[in-house]
């Protein structure tokens, strides 16, 4: 007999049991991925949210500058600071030194030739001799000198006196000396009754002229020019040989000339002068931590809380201390000198803020940007600050990184 095949499936009998379908295996499988991906994500958000983020972190403070001055005393012959009165152990140094310098001339001479000529010499009297030498002043008041002793016969009188020829030169030189012939002459203190000269020919050779030549002025510029020079030399030398810890006081410095000489006598002519001179240059040398000592200790109290002093933030400039004035200037007009060995040290200390920055990172670590500058303001000596991030987050997220390093 054939058996009838439905298209619907054969329901189960009731009172039998109802068996669950089951989900393909496709479908669970993918839903523990998703949630696997899900718990990865958040895990990994959550470090990289920790560990990523990065903030640059500036803060701008002001240091506070102190002003000292400390006066000192050198003593090379101490080898101990003495806080009490001030004074500092040290040493003198020494280099030598040479050079020379050249400047253009200043003053002016006149040079030039002594007129000559020859003049007919009168007499009445007695003989006599003119020692050579002797003075003839003519017109002007110019004066002309015999060039050789002359022997003068006797005269009878004025209409027949006696008459020898004699040469003379000008006493001076210059044109004014090139008299004209029959120019009148006396003869040294004679009267003219005794003795008197005439020029038959006029005088010539004499000339003048102004040139170039040094003065006074000049030498004394050139030296102290080069003695200068000479100074800076050798102090740079000596700097130039200073230990890491001793310092060079330059304004102690001085130049000792040992041996100088011009090139041209004074008043010779020239348009240029030279100098040539050598020496030494001597100067003292502090120790630095003797001196370091001593300003520390000018400083130390005026150092307010929350600043600190550093010594790489300290300038010192250092000065030749000034004579005292006298104590009564009716009792002495000695100018009172200044101690060659005591200095005045003006001290420039700039003071910094005590301030620790890893203290500061980990204080300002996971606040928000705004709550982590009201806190930098409340630094010593603070102006501004900048903070920057690498990753900016939305909303509440976005603090500064967790981490403070």
């Amino acid at each position: 007999e054939k058996v009838k095949r439905s298209f619907f499936p054969a329901l189960p009998s009731i009172g039998g049991s109802l068996s669950r379908p089951s989900l393909p295996k496709i479908e669970v499988r993918s839903l523990a991925i998703v949630a696997v991906g899900l718990v990865l994500l958040l895990i990994g958000g959550g470090i990289a949210y920790w560990y990523v983020p990065e903030a640059h972190v500036t803060v701008f403070v002001a240091p506070k500058r102190l002003e000292k001055t400390l006066e000192f005393t050198v003593n090379p012959s101490l080898s101990v600071v003495d806080n009490t009165n001030k004074i500092v152990p040290g040493k003198v140094v020494e280099a030598n030194v040479s050079g020379e310098k050249t400047t253009g001339t200043s003053g002016t001479k006149t040079v030039g030739e002594r007129a000559k000529g020859d003049v007919t010499i009168l007499h009445v009297g007695g003989s006599n001799l003119l020692k050579s030498g002797t003075v003839l002043t003519g017109p002007n008041s110019l004066k002309f000198t015999l060039d050789e002793d002359v022997s003068i016969a006797s005269g009878s009188s004025i209409t027949s006196p006696s008459k020898k020829a004699a040469s003379v030169t000008a006493a001076d030189i210059g044109a004014q000396y090139n008299l004209a012939g029959g120019s009148e002459f006396s003869v040294g203190n004679f009267s003219k009754a005794d003795f008197v000269a005439q020029n038959d020919k006029a005088f010539s050779g004499g000339t003048s002229r102004t040139v170039p030549a040094t003065s006074e002025d000049d030498r004394a510029k050139l030296q102290e020019g080069l003695y200068a020079e000479l100074l800076e030399k050798g102090t740079e030398e000596l700097k130039g040989k200073m230990a890491e810890k001793e310092v060079l006081l330059a304004q102690s410095a001085s130049f000792i000339t040992q041996d100088s000489s011009f090139s041209h006598k004074l008043g010779e002519e020239t348009t240029t002068l030279k100098l040539t001179a050598s020496g030494k240059v001597t100067s003292l040398v502090v120790f630095q931590n003797g001196l370091g000592s001593l300003i520390e200790g000018v400083l130390a109290s005026d150092v307010p809380d929350g600043y600190l002093l550093r010594q790489d933030q300290v300038e010192v400039v250092y000065k030749k201390a000034e004579a005292p004035p006298p104590k009564s200037m009716s009792k002495t007009k000695d100018v009172p000198k200044a101690d060659t060995n005591k200095f005045v040290a003006q001290i420039t200390a700039n003071l910094l803020p005590k301030v620790n920055p890893d203290e500061i990172a980990s204080a300002i670590a996971g606040k928000y940007p705004t709550i982590a500058k009201q806190y930098l303001a409340t630094i010593p000596g603070f102006v501004r600050s900048e903070v920057s991030q690498n990753i900016t987050l939305p909303g509440r997220l976005s603090t500064l990184p967790r981490i403070s390093r």
